[in-house]
């Protein structure tokens, strides 16, 4: 409002709610108990995820040194983490499709699927 209208017309009980508003004192709310069911529920649900990233995360931690120590997975994975230590064609196909390399191990899997979709799509005709 403009200070120059003169005094405010407001009844005294709200004059002291807009002074507080003004003045940033606390502005008192209602407690609603749904909030707290929802921030519990919220804080359970974050536990639950941080929880299983480190399970994930300590899984890897644990290939990883078995891989580093040469442990249950021999050379073959050792080497995996060597420079030079796989030949990129033996899973690889040697040309790209649409600027892509394809996974050879993969192909079968995606001719199972493919046929299968072929399938589903003559029978719904």
């Amino acid at each position: 409002p403009d200070a120059s209208a003169g005094p405010t017309l407001l009844p005294p009980h709200k004059q002291v709610a807009a002074k507080e508003r003004h003045h940033g004192a606390p502005m008192h709310l209602p407690h609603d108990p749904r909030l707290d069911a929802m921030e519990l529920a919220f804080a359970q649900q974050r536990e639950q995820h941080l929880d299983g990233r480190l399970s994930e995360l300590e899984r890897l931690a644990d290939q990883i040194a078995a891989a580093g120590d040469g442990g249950d997975y021999g050379d073959a994975a050792a080497s995996a983490w060597q420079p030079g230590g796989r030949d990129f064609q033996q899973v690889f196909m040697a040309e790209t499709l649409g600027g892509f390399y394809i996974d050879t191990t993969k192909v079968p899997t995606r001719e199972t699927y493919l046929m299968a979709v072929a399938h589903q799509h003559v029978d719904h005709q």
